[in-house]
């Protein structure tokens, strides 16, 4: 098969490839490592900073498909403080199948109140199905029966949980069931067709595929052709057992394989389809015991993976070293035994959007959500690169309305051109100049809520650019006040 021909060529390359690994196929992947560790302490005592709610979806959008896979391990208490507003789908990870297509471990699926929080945000929810290990999937894939034991499962699953859709990760599968695999992923394909047909919806189908195709098992084309997208696992370049230290996800550089030669190979196997790939970013790091502070030294022992919190703490402790080529943050410290900690910030993650941007893909993925702890610069970098307005908002107006919420005045307004924040006064009557009125605070995007007060009766909305100077136009509304202080009506002035 062709997909065979391009392996056996590139099974050549490590010989030739500068700080090249030796072939990873066997070891685990950083998604199985963590499934099967039960309950990984990623997450700091903390959790999660509480993330400002917003409304972006009336007058804003992703440009771009954002994939967030959410752990069990997480998902229960940390996902209502993500932003939302900044991912397309959410991929929750993972009911795990055994080899007969039946259930080993549903990890807590469904989630009703995961679900009901996703759709109000607008956020698709995929089930994820993991299988791994060439043994477990050629038993799966080689019987009829098990096939279809597991796509009566995912189906039945996927329904109890209302997901939007499915996310297959099947890793390790093997040369021979090539054609298996392919046609288990046409039956799903069909599968979910026919319920959405029955339910007037569209059931989504994705694929985790590897970043290096090592035994020529995935059939990039037809996979394209069935699934909205296929989820590059743009990471664990290096991995838990790699025998010397270096970026976990390279863009450019340390070898032939990177992040640019699997979205080239990608596209070189599946007809040229940049709009049915998504590439996965890595939000984690390995910490590997090593022989000496050197970049690349030769490792003594297994890595512990680290979250993105995680490993930036240990290099604001140890001191924040940069690699020049893929711009990878690394640190290095004794502590009975050399150790090295590689992983991704926004400059080395910048260069992958970069990337995914330059070729079209259709978007990009997040293994995980929730390891970004208390930071929100991860967030920031997606907000910046992936949001923006639908459309440029009308010349002559921002179409600000008011409304009551309890005991709270709620501001919206269209979101302006040029705009980076938004300050909000208030004041008695009719704003006159050179009268400010009373500033009650400032926010990144609508709506904006204040409490009630009889005192004040004229609102004012002023967008600000990045350096805080004034960006377009002013509007105002005067509230008429009757019964107790509550808002009768709304007037333009």
């Amino acid at each position: 098969m062709p997909n065979k021909l391009r392996v056996a060529i590139l099974l050549l390359l490590p010989f030739l490839a500068l700080a090249a690994e030796s072939d990873p196929q066997e070891s685990p992947s950083i998604h199985q490592l963590e499934l099967q560790s039960g309950h990984p302490d990623f997450l700091p005592s903390g959790g999660i900073a509480p993330h400002p709610v917003t409304r972006p979806r009336r007058s804003r959008e992703l440009t771009s498909t954002v994939v967030g896979f959410l752990p069990y391990w997480t998902s229960a208490a940390h996902w209502q403080g993500l932003p939302l507003e900044l991912l397309s789908h959410a991929s929750w990870f993972a009911l795990e199948l055994n080899a007969s297509g039946g259930v080993a471990n549903a990890h807590g699926w469904p989630d009703g109140p995961l679900a009901d929080s996703l759709h109000a945000h607008g956020v698709d929810l995929l089930m994820c199905a993991a299988l791994f290990g060439s043994s477990s999937l050629r038993s799966l894939l080689s019987s009829s029966s098990a096939r279809q034991t597991a796509r009566s499962t995912l189906l039945s699953r996927m329904e109890a949980g209302d997901a939007d859709g499915l996310m297959i990760d099947f890793e390790g599968v093997p040369s021979d069931q090539y054609a298996t695999f392919g046609g288990f992923m046409g039956e799903l394909r069909a599968d979910l067709d026919a319920l959405g047909q029955a339910n007037g919806r569209h059931y989504s189908l994705m694929v985790c595929t590897p970043a290096v195709d090592w035994n020529g098992a995935y059939n990039y084309t037809l996979l394209s052709t069935l699934c909205d997208a296929l989820f590059i696992m743009a990471y664990d370049y290096r991995w838990s057992g790699s025998s010397s230290t270096g970026p976990v996800s390279p863009a450019p550089g340390w070898g032939s394989w990177n992040v640019a030669w699997s979205v080239a190979d990608h596209l070189a196997w599946n007809g040229n389809r940049p709009q049915k790939l998504v590439l996965g970013l890595p939000w984690y790091g390995y910490d590997w015991p090593c022989q000496s502070s050197s970049a690349a030294s030769s490792t003594t022992g297994s890595a512990t993976a680290r979250s993105y919190s995680a490993a930036r703490g240990l290099a604001s402790s140890h001191g924040l070293l940069r690699e020049s080529v893929a711009q990878t943050p690394w640190c290095a410290w004794n502590s009975g035994g050399w150790h090295q900690c590689w992983y991704d910030d926004t400059l080395s993650l910048g260069m992958k959007l970069d990337l995914a941007q330059h070729e079209g893909l259709q978007g990009v993925g997040i293994w995980a959500l929730g390891y970004e702890g208390s930071h929100q610069d991860l967030w920031a970098q997606l907000r910046q690169r992936l949001w923006s307005p639908v459309a440029p908002p009308p010349a002559d107006g921002w179409n600000l309305a008011l409304s009551l919420r309890g005991n709270e005045v709620e501001l919206d307004w269209q979101l302006q051109v040029g705009a980076a924040a938004y300050r909000v006064y208030a004041a008695p009557g009719p704003f006159t100049p050179p009268m400010e009125g009373t500033m009650l605070g400032q926010c990144e995007v609508p709506p904006f809520r204040t409490a009630l007060s009889t005192g004040l009766r004229c609102f004012r909305v002023t967008a600000l650019d990045s350096a805080e100077a004034r960006a377009g136009t002013e509007e105002q509304r005067l509230l008429g006040w009757k019964d107790q202080g509550r808002p009768a009506g709304a007037d333009s002035r």
